[in-house]
Protein backbone atom coordinates (compact mmCIF):
# COMPACT_ATOMS: atom_id res chain seq x y z
CA UNK A 1 0.00 0.00 0.00
CA UNK A 2 1.23 3.28 -0.82
CA UNK A 3 2.18 5.98 2.28
CA UNK A 4 0.82 9.32 2.49
CA UNK A 5 2.41 11.65 4.81
CA UNK A 6 -1.01 13.69 6.14
CA UNK A 7 1.03 17.12 6.86
CA UNK A 8 1.82 16.71 3.13
CA UNK A 9 -1.50 16.56 2.07
CA UNK A 10 -2.94 18.57 4.36
CA UNK A 11 -0.78 21.51 3.76
CA UNK A 12 -1.70 21.26 -0.01
CA UNK A 13 -5.46 21.30 0.48
CA UNK A 14 -4.85 24.06 2.80
CA UNK A 15 -3.14 25.70 0.36
CA UNK A 16 -5.61 25.44 -2.34
CA UNK A 17 -8.51 26.52 0.18
CA UNK A 18 -6.89 29.66 1.29
CA UNK A 19 -5.74 30.58 -2.29
CA UNK A 20 -9.21 30.38 -3.13
CA UNK A 21 -10.56 32.47 -0.17
CA UNK A 22 -8.50 35.30 -1.22
CA UNK A 23 -9.46 34.63 -4.40
CA UNK A 24 -13.24 35.09 -3.69
CA UNK A 25 -12.53 38.05 -1.24
CA UNK A 26 -11.22 39.68 -4.52
CA UNK A 27 -14.42 38.39 -6.50
CA UNK A 28 -16.49 40.29 -3.37
CA UNK A 29 -14.80 43.59 -3.12
CA UNK A 30 -14.89 44.27 -7.18
CA UNK A 31 -18.42 45.48 -7.90
CA UNK A 32 -22.17 45.46 -6.98
CA UNK A 33 -22.66 42.59 -9.32
CA UNK A 34 -20.28 40.72 -7.45
CA UNK A 35 -21.91 41.25 -4.35
CA UNK A 36 -25.65 39.20 -5.19
CA UNK A 37 -23.43 36.46 -6.72
CA UNK A 38 -22.10 35.55 -3.14
CA UNK A 39 -23.06 36.11 0.60
CA UNK A 40 -20.56 36.53 2.99
CA UNK A 41 -21.16 35.40 6.61
CA UNK A 42 -18.73 36.45 9.02
CA UNK A 43 -19.43 36.67 13.02
CA UNK A 44 -15.82 36.98 15.62
CA UNK A 45 -15.28 36.88 19.15
CA UNK A 46 -12.66 37.77 21.64
CA UNK A 47 -12.20 36.54 25.02
CA UNK A 48 -9.83 36.66 27.78
CA UNK A 49 -9.56 33.98 30.68
CA UNK A 50 -7.58 34.73 33.63
CA UNK A 51 -7.16 31.52 36.54
CA UNK A 52 -5.88 32.13 39.82
CA UNK A 53 -5.23 29.41 42.13
CA UNK A 54 -7.12 29.73 45.51
CA UNK A 55 -4.64 28.18 47.96
CA UNK A 56 -0.70 28.27 47.07
CA UNK A 57 0.42 25.15 48.46
CA UNK A 58 3.51 24.26 46.33
CA UNK A 59 6.42 26.20 44.18
CA UNK A 60 5.74 24.23 41.34
CA UNK A 61 2.42 25.34 41.09
CA UNK A 62 1.56 27.87 38.51
CA UNK A 63 0.03 31.31 40.71
CA UNK A 64 -1.92 32.63 37.65
CA UNK A 65 -2.53 31.49 33.95
CA UNK A 66 -4.11 33.60 30.86
CA UNK A 67 -6.26 31.90 28.11
CA UNK A 68 -6.69 34.68 25.74
CA UNK A 69 -8.75 33.62 21.80
CA UNK A 70 -9.32 35.53 18.91
CA UNK A 71 -11.77 33.78 16.84
CA UNK A 72 -13.30 34.63 12.69
CA UNK A 73 -15.49 32.64 11.56
CA UNK A 74 -16.10 33.40 7.68
CA UNK A 75 -18.71 31.37 5.16
CA UNK A 76 -18.82 32.22 1.59
CA UNK A 77 -22.12 30.90 -0.24
CA UNK A 78 -21.96 31.11 -4.09
CA UNK A 79 -25.41 32.12 -5.26
CA UNK A 80 -25.23 30.74 -8.83
CA UNK A 81 -23.01 27.63 -7.55
CA UNK A 82 -24.01 24.99 -4.85
CA UNK A 83 -21.13 25.83 -2.90
CA UNK A 84 -20.27 26.86 0.59
CA UNK A 85 -16.56 27.69 1.43
CA UNK A 86 -15.94 28.12 5.41
CA UNK A 87 -12.45 29.90 6.78
CA UNK A 88 -12.28 29.72 10.53
CA UNK A 89 -8.89 31.58 11.97
CA UNK A 90 -8.14 31.32 15.46
CA UNK A 91 -5.67 32.72 17.35
CA UNK A 92 -4.47 32.14 21.12
CA UNK A 93 -2.44 33.89 23.62
CA UNK A 94 -1.68 32.12 26.69
CA UNK A 95 0.92 32.65 29.66
CA UNK A 96 1.37 30.97 33.08
CA UNK A 97 2.59 33.67 35.52
CA UNK A 98 4.76 32.27 38.58
CA UNK A 99 7.89 31.70 39.13
CA UNK A 100 9.25 31.02 35.56
CA UNK A 101 6.87 32.79 33.41
CA UNK A 102 6.02 31.51 30.16
CA UNK A 103 4.25 33.17 27.27
CA UNK A 104 2.79 31.29 23.95
CA UNK A 105 1.66 32.94 21.19
CA UNK A 106 -0.06 30.56 17.92
CA UNK A 107 -2.03 31.47 15.22
CA UNK A 108 -4.02 28.49 13.83
CA UNK A 109 -5.97 27.70 10.72
CA UNK A 110 -9.38 26.04 13.02
CA UNK A 111 -11.59 25.38 9.98
CA UNK A 112 -11.21 25.40 6.51
CA UNK A 113 -13.51 23.04 4.06
CA UNK A 114 -15.49 23.12 1.44
CA UNK A 115 -19.09 22.19 0.90
CA UNK A 116 -21.15 21.08 -2.15
CA UNK A 117 -24.96 21.50 -1.48
CA UNK A 118 -27.68 19.48 -3.20
CA UNK A 119 -31.36 19.00 -2.46
CA UNK A 120 -30.83 14.90 -1.31
CA UNK A 121 -27.28 15.54 -0.16
CA UNK A 122 -23.98 17.55 0.44
CA UNK A 123 -20.60 16.77 0.85
CA UNK A 124 -18.03 18.72 2.99
CA UNK A 125 -14.50 18.38 2.66
CA UNK A 126 -11.73 19.72 5.20
CA UNK A 127 -11.14 20.36 8.09
CA UNK A 128 -13.40 20.82 10.48
CA UNK A 129 -15.71 19.74 13.42
CA UNK A 130 -18.74 17.06 14.01
CA UNK A 131 -20.95 16.83 17.00
CA UNK A 132 -22.85 13.45 17.41
CA UNK A 133 -25.11 12.18 20.12
CA UNK A 134 -27.68 13.78 22.50
CA UNK A 135 -26.15 14.58 25.75
CA UNK A 136 -24.70 17.57 27.29
CA UNK A 137 -21.06 18.27 27.62
CA UNK A 138 -20.36 14.05 28.29
CA UNK A 139 -18.76 11.69 25.68
CA UNK A 140 -20.87 9.21 25.00
CA UNK A 141 -21.17 9.02 21.53
CA UNK A 142 -19.22 12.24 20.22
CA UNK A 143 -16.04 10.80 19.36
CA UNK A 144 -15.43 12.29 15.65
CA UNK A 145 -13.08 14.57 16.90
CA UNK A 146 -10.22 14.48 19.40
CA UNK A 147 -10.07 16.85 22.53
CA UNK A 148 -7.90 19.09 23.91
CA UNK A 149 -6.92 18.42 27.81
CA UNK A 150 -4.22 21.22 28.04
CA UNK A 151 -6.42 23.10 30.53
CA UNK A 152 -7.92 19.63 31.84
CA UNK A 153 -12.06 20.46 31.62
CA UNK A 154 -11.78 23.87 32.42
CA UNK A 155 -13.38 24.54 28.94
CA UNK A 156 -16.67 22.78 27.89
CA UNK A 157 -16.72 20.00 25.37
CA UNK A 158 -17.49 21.91 22.16
CA UNK A 159 -14.87 24.57 22.96
CA UNK A 160 -11.95 21.65 23.35
CA UNK A 161 -12.50 19.64 20.49
CA UNK A 162 -9.66 19.77 17.81
CA UNK A 163 -10.70 20.40 14.51
CA UNK A 164 -9.28 17.36 12.28
CA UNK A 165 -9.59 16.86 7.89
CA UNK A 166 -12.15 14.82 7.05
CA UNK A 167 -15.00 14.07 4.37
CA UNK A 168 -18.74 14.07 5.49
CA UNK A 169 -21.49 12.78 3.22
CA UNK A 170 -25.22 13.72 4.17
CA UNK A 171 -27.87 12.14 2.04
CA UNK A 172 -31.37 13.09 3.01
CA UNK A 173 -34.18 11.22 2.29
CA UNK A 174 -37.85 11.54 2.96
CA UNK A 175 -37.84 10.55 6.77
CA UNK A 176 -34.37 9.93 7.44
CA UNK A 177 -31.01 11.51 7.12
CA UNK A 178 -27.76 9.24 6.34
CA UNK A 179 -24.34 10.88 7.41
CA UNK A 180 -21.08 9.14 6.91
CA UNK A 181 -17.80 10.58 7.96
CA UNK A 182 -13.99 9.84 6.70
CA UNK A 183 -11.24 10.51 9.11
CA UNK A 184 -8.19 9.34 6.98
CA UNK A 185 -5.42 10.51 9.19
CA UNK A 186 -5.60 9.48 13.24
CA UNK A 187 -4.82 12.67 15.58
CA UNK A 188 -5.43 11.81 19.20
CA UNK A 189 -6.28 14.02 22.01
CA UNK A 190 -3.89 16.42 23.53
CA UNK A 191 -2.52 15.36 26.92
CA UNK A 192 -0.04 16.22 28.75
CA UNK A 193 2.04 13.93 31.72
CA UNK A 194 4.77 15.76 33.29
CA UNK A 195 5.56 19.11 33.58
CA UNK A 196 2.11 21.08 33.95
CA UNK A 197 -0.67 22.27 36.93
CA UNK A 198 -3.20 20.75 34.70
CA UNK A 199 -0.47 17.27 33.52
CA UNK A 200 -1.22 13.87 34.36
CA UNK A 201 1.18 13.37 36.88
CA UNK A 202 1.57 17.09 37.63
CA UNK A 203 5.09 17.97 38.71
CA UNK A 204 6.19 14.57 39.79
CA UNK A 205 9.23 14.87 38.25
CA UNK A 206 10.23 18.10 39.70
CA UNK A 207 9.26 17.36 42.71
CA UNK A 208 11.83 14.05 42.69
CA UNK A 209 14.75 16.19 41.26
CA UNK A 210 14.40 18.80 44.02
CA UNK A 211 13.98 16.53 46.82
CA UNK A 212 16.24 14.94 49.21
CA UNK A 213 16.87 11.74 47.06
CA UNK A 214 19.58 9.73 45.81
CA UNK A 215 21.19 10.65 42.77
CA UNK A 216 20.41 6.98 41.16
CA UNK A 217 16.70 7.84 42.19
CA UNK A 218 16.28 10.97 40.26
CA UNK A 219 18.25 9.11 37.06
CA UNK A 220 15.79 6.91 37.42
CA UNK A 221 12.40 9.17 37.62
CA UNK A 222 14.19 11.74 35.35
CA UNK A 223 14.60 8.79 32.62
CA UNK A 224 10.95 7.83 32.44
CA UNK A 225 9.61 8.88 28.82
CA UNK A 226 6.08 8.81 27.55
CA UNK A 227 6.64 7.89 23.96
CA UNK A 228 4.07 8.62 20.73
CA UNK A 229 3.95 5.87 18.66
CA UNK A 230 5.69 6.08 15.25
CA UNK A 231 2.81 5.07 13.10
CA UNK A 232 0.92 7.66 14.61
CA UNK A 233 3.41 10.35 14.00
CA UNK A 234 3.59 9.83 10.49
CA UNK A 235 -0.12 9.88 9.97
CA UNK A 236 -0.56 6.85 7.54
CA UNK A 237 -3.31 6.12 5.33
CA UNK A 238 -3.77 2.85 7.27
CA UNK A 239 -4.80 4.58 10.46
CA UNK A 240 -8.06 5.99 8.69
CA UNK A 241 -11.42 6.20 10.46
CA UNK A 242 -14.98 6.01 9.75
CA UNK A 243 -18.41 6.29 11.34
CA UNK A 244 -22.25 6.44 9.97
CA UNK A 245 -24.77 7.86 12.01
CA UNK A 246 -28.87 7.03 10.55
CA UNK A 247 -30.86 9.62 11.87
CA UNK A 248 -34.84 10.09 11.46
CA UNK A 249 -38.30 11.03 13.68
CA UNK A 250 -41.03 8.74 14.77
CA UNK A 251 -43.65 9.87 16.59
CA UNK A 252 -41.59 13.20 18.29
CA UNK A 253 -38.56 11.44 18.86
CA UNK A 254 -35.76 11.95 17.45
CA UNK A 255 -33.32 8.93 16.85
CA UNK A 256 -30.43 7.82 15.83
CA UNK A 257 -28.31 4.67 15.27
CA UNK A 258 -24.48 4.83 15.03
CA UNK A 259 -21.47 2.55 13.46
CA UNK A 260 -18.18 4.09 14.36
CA UNK A 261 -14.87 2.73 13.23
CA UNK A 262 -12.18 4.76 15.52
CA UNK A 263 -9.48 4.73 17.59
CA UNK A 264 -9.80 5.79 21.39
CA UNK A 265 -8.09 9.43 20.81
CA UNK A 266 -7.29 9.85 25.10
CA UNK A 267 -3.72 7.46 25.47
CA UNK A 268 -3.56 5.09 27.78
CA UNK A 269 -0.38 3.99 29.05
CA UNK A 270 0.75 0.53 27.81
CA UNK A 271 4.44 -0.72 29.57
CA UNK A 272 7.50 -2.15 27.11
CA UNK A 273 8.51 -4.81 29.80
CA UNK A 274 6.70 -6.02 33.04
CA UNK A 275 9.18 -3.23 34.92
CA UNK A 276 6.64 -0.78 33.31
CA UNK A 277 3.89 -1.70 35.44
CA UNK A 278 5.84 -0.85 38.39
CA UNK A 279 6.65 2.65 36.78
CA UNK A 280 2.83 2.88 36.10
CA UNK A 281 2.27 2.09 39.68
CA UNK A 282 4.83 4.75 41.32
CA UNK A 283 3.03 7.56 38.73
CA UNK A 284 -0.28 6.85 39.87
CA UNK A 285 0.40 6.46 43.41
CA UNK A 286 3.43 8.44 44.21
CA UNK A 287 4.44 6.65 47.12
CA UNK A 288 7.74 6.38 49.16
CA UNK A 289 6.84 2.54 49.27
CA UNK A 290 5.88 2.55 45.56
CA UNK A 291 8.97 3.88 45.12
CA UNK A 292 10.93 1.74 46.87
CA UNK A 293 9.56 -0.92 44.70
CA UNK A 294 10.47 0.64 41.58
CA UNK A 295 13.97 1.84 42.42
CA UNK A 296 14.40 -2.04 44.15
CA UNK A 297 14.18 -3.41 39.98
CA UNK A 298 16.94 -1.49 39.06
CA UNK A 299 14.92 -0.44 36.05
CA UNK A 300 16.25 1.12 32.70
CA UNK A 301 16.39 1.37 29.02
CA UNK A 302 12.78 0.16 27.87
CA UNK A 303 11.97 -0.75 31.57
CA UNK A 304 11.50 3.27 31.49
CA UNK A 305 9.34 3.91 28.10
CA UNK A 306 5.89 4.04 28.27
CA UNK A 307 4.05 3.86 25.09
CA UNK A 308 0.99 5.78 24.56
CA UNK A 309 -2.18 3.02 23.37
CA UNK A 310 -4.92 4.01 21.08
CA UNK A 311 -6.63 1.04 21.23
CA UNK A 312 -9.15 0.65 17.74
CA UNK A 313 -12.92 0.66 19.02
CA UNK A 314 -15.95 -0.83 17.02
CA UNK A 315 -18.45 1.50 18.36
CA UNK A 316 -22.54 0.53 17.82
CA UNK A 317 -24.42 3.06 19.51
CA UNK A 318 -28.17 4.77 19.45
CA UNK A 319 -29.20 8.01 20.69
CA UNK A 320 -33.04 9.71 20.67
CA UNK A 321 -34.31 13.11 22.21
CA UNK A 322 -37.78 13.95 23.21
CA UNK A 323 -40.26 16.26 24.39
CA UNK A 324 -42.45 15.07 27.30
CA UNK A 325 -45.06 18.07 28.34
CA UNK A 326 -42.61 20.94 29.81
CA UNK A 327 -39.63 18.68 29.85
CA UNK A 328 -36.58 17.51 27.65
CA UNK A 329 -35.59 14.04 27.44
CA UNK A 330 -32.72 12.55 25.76
CA UNK A 331 -30.41 9.38 25.87
CA UNK A 332 -27.27 7.62 24.42
CA UNK A 333 -26.01 4.27 24.58
CA UNK A 334 -22.64 2.72 23.64
CA UNK A 335 -20.84 -0.30 22.97
CA UNK A 336 -17.58 -0.36 22.68
CA UNK A 337 -15.04 -3.28 21.83
CA UNK A 338 -11.76 -3.12 23.04
CA UNK A 339 -11.78 -0.17 25.32
CA UNK A 340 -8.20 0.45 26.94
CA UNK A 341 -7.94 -0.39 30.76
CA UNK A 342 -4.88 -0.83 33.56
CA UNK A 343 -5.41 -3.64 35.61
CA UNK A 344 -4.87 -3.54 38.97
CA UNK A 345 -0.98 -4.39 38.98
CA UNK A 346 -0.93 -1.54 36.24
CA UNK A 347 -0.66 -3.78 32.96
CA UNK A 348 -2.25 -3.08 30.25
CA UNK A 349 -5.63 -4.41 28.99
CA UNK A 350 -8.74 -3.94 26.02
CA UNK A 351 -12.24 -5.11 27.65
CA UNK A 352 -15.67 -4.68 26.07
CA UNK A 353 -17.88 -2.08 27.83
CA UNK A 354 -21.29 -0.59 28.13
CA UNK A 355 -21.86 3.09 28.13
CA UNK A 356 -25.47 4.61 28.87
CA UNK A 357 -26.83 7.76 29.73
CA UNK A 358 -29.90 10.10 29.88
CA UNK A 359 -30.64 13.07 30.84
CA UNK A 360 -34.07 15.59 31.77
CA UNK A 361 -34.09 19.63 31.66
CA UNK A 362 -37.26 21.75 32.67
CA UNK A 363 -36.98 25.70 33.12
CA UNK A 364 -39.80 26.73 35.96
CA UNK A 365 -42.29 29.36 35.48
CA UNK A 366 -39.72 31.15 37.77
CA UNK A 367 -37.43 30.99 34.93
CA UNK A 368 -34.87 28.54 36.40
CA UNK A 369 -33.59 26.19 34.05
CA UNK A 370 -32.30 22.80 35.73
CA UNK A 371 -30.46 19.56 33.77
CA UNK A 372 -29.72 16.40 35.58
CA UNK A 373 -27.75 13.72 34.04
CA UNK A 374 -27.18 9.77 34.87
CA UNK A 375 -24.35 7.60 33.10
CA UNK A 376 -23.99 4.08 33.88
CA UNK A 377 -20.10 2.63 32.37
CA UNK A 378 -20.31 -1.22 32.45
CA UNK A 379 -17.31 -3.16 32.10
CA UNK A 380 -18.01 -7.12 30.52
CA UNK A 381 -14.96 -9.90 31.76
CA UNK A 382 -14.85 -8.04 34.64
CA UNK A 383 -11.32 -8.65 36.86
CA UNK A 384 -9.96 -6.09 39.12
CA UNK A 385 -8.84 -2.74 37.20
CA UNK A 386 -7.28 0.42 38.51
CA UNK A 387 -9.59 2.94 39.14
CA UNK A 388 -12.41 1.12 37.09
CA UNK A 389 -14.97 -0.82 38.81
CA UNK A 390 -17.24 -3.28 36.94
CA UNK A 391 -20.53 -0.93 37.51
CA UNK A 392 -19.75 2.76 37.53
CA UNK A 393 -22.28 5.48 37.99
CA UNK A 394 -21.81 9.11 37.28
CA UNK A 395 -24.60 11.88 38.07
CA UNK A 396 -23.70 15.06 36.14
CA UNK A 397 -26.44 18.38 36.57
CA UNK A 398 -26.88 22.21 35.56
CA UNK A 399 -28.52 24.75 36.99
CA UNK A 400 -29.02 28.11 35.83
CA UNK A 401 -31.55 31.14 36.52
CA UNK A 402 -31.54 35.11 35.10
CA UNK A 403 -32.18 38.14 36.76
CA UNK A 404 -32.50 41.85 36.00
CA UNK A 405 -34.08 40.77 33.01
CA UNK A 406 -31.67 38.41 31.64
CA UNK A 407 -28.64 41.35 32.14
CA UNK A 408 -27.57 38.79 35.45
CA UNK A 409 -27.22 34.77 34.83
CA UNK A 410 -26.17 32.61 37.76
CA UNK A 411 -25.26 29.41 37.09
CA UNK A 412 -23.68 26.13 38.74
CA UNK A 413 -22.25 23.02 37.06
CA UNK A 414 -21.20 19.85 38.60
CA UNK A 415 -20.43 16.18 38.60
CA UNK A 416 -20.11 13.39 40.96
CA UNK A 417 -18.86 10.15 40.12
CA UNK A 418 -21.12 7.93 42.73
CA UNK A 419 -18.75 5.06 42.56
CA UNK A 420 -15.58 6.69 43.19
CA UNK A 421 -16.81 9.53 45.07
CA UNK A 422 -14.73 12.77 43.59
CA UNK A 423 -16.57 15.41 42.24
CA UNK A 424 -16.44 18.95 40.66
CA UNK A 425 -18.09 22.36 41.32
CA UNK A 426 -18.43 25.16 38.69
CA UNK A 427 -20.80 28.10 40.25
CA UNK A 428 -20.49 31.18 38.24
CA UNK A 429 -22.16 34.51 37.35
CA UNK A 430 -22.43 36.48 33.99
CA UNK A 431 -23.61 39.78 33.38
CA UNK A 432 -24.09 40.66 29.48
CA UNK A 433 -23.75 44.47 28.56
CA UNK A 434 -25.55 44.40 25.55
CA UNK A 435 -25.30 41.49 23.83
CA UNK A 436 -21.80 41.57 22.41
CA UNK A 437 -19.74 42.42 25.49
CA UNK A 438 -19.91 40.03 28.84
CA UNK A 439 -18.22 39.35 31.92
CA UNK A 440 -17.84 36.37 34.02
CA UNK A 441 -17.10 35.38 37.09
CA UNK A 442 -16.25 31.56 38.23
CA UNK A 443 -14.43 28.99 39.95
CA UNK A 444 -13.53 25.24 39.92
CA UNK A 445 -13.46 23.19 42.80
CA UNK A 446 -12.06 19.88 42.73
CA UNK A 447 -12.59 16.90 45.41
CA UNK A 448 -11.81 13.18 45.96
CA UNK A 449 -8.58 10.61 46.47
CA UNK A 450 -5.86 11.07 44.55
CA UNK A 451 -6.25 8.17 42.14
CA UNK A 452 -9.74 9.68 41.23
CA UNK A 453 -10.10 11.83 37.97
CA UNK A 454 -11.27 14.72 39.86
CA UNK A 455 -9.40 14.19 43.14
CA UNK A 456 -5.66 13.91 41.16
CA UNK A 457 -6.64 18.22 40.68
CA UNK A 458 -7.79 18.36 44.26
CA UNK A 459 -5.09 21.20 45.13
CA UNK A 460 -6.10 22.56 41.61
CA UNK A 461 -9.04 25.08 42.80
CA UNK A 462 -9.44 27.78 40.68
CA UNK A 463 -11.37 31.15 40.38
CA UNK A 464 -11.38 32.82 37.27
CA UNK A 465 -12.25 35.77 35.60
CA UNK A 466 -13.31 36.09 31.81
CA UNK A 467 -14.69 38.95 29.39
CA UNK A 468 -16.22 38.26 25.82
CA UNK A 469 -16.73 40.61 23.30
CA UNK A 470 -18.06 39.07 20.00
CA UNK A 471 -18.55 41.32 16.84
Amino acid sequence: MMRYLASDIFKKISIYILTVSLVISGKIIEGEDRKESIEWEKRGEVFMRVYQDTIEDSRYETNQEIDSRFKWENKFKFRSFPIILGINLEARYQALVGEDTEKDLDLLLKEAYLKFTKPSYSLKIGRQTVTWGKLDDIIVLDRVNPQEYKWFILWDKQERKIPVFMAKYDYYGNNYQIETVIVPFFKPSYVRFFGSDWAVFGHLKEVIEDGSYSQSIKNIIKSIKVHEKDRFSEQVLENMQGGIRVKGTFKGIDWSIYYMYFYNDTPTLRERTSKGNTVKKFLYIPTNSNLSQLVAQNPSGDDLILDREYSRLHIIGVDFETVAGNYGLRGELGFFYNKPFLRENFSYIEKNTLCAGIGIDHTTSGNLYWNLQFIEDIVFSYENLFSQEEYSHQITSTFSKDFLRGKLTFGVDSSYRISYHDWMVNPNFTYNFNGRLSILVGGFIFEGASTTLFGRYAKKDVIYFQTTYKF
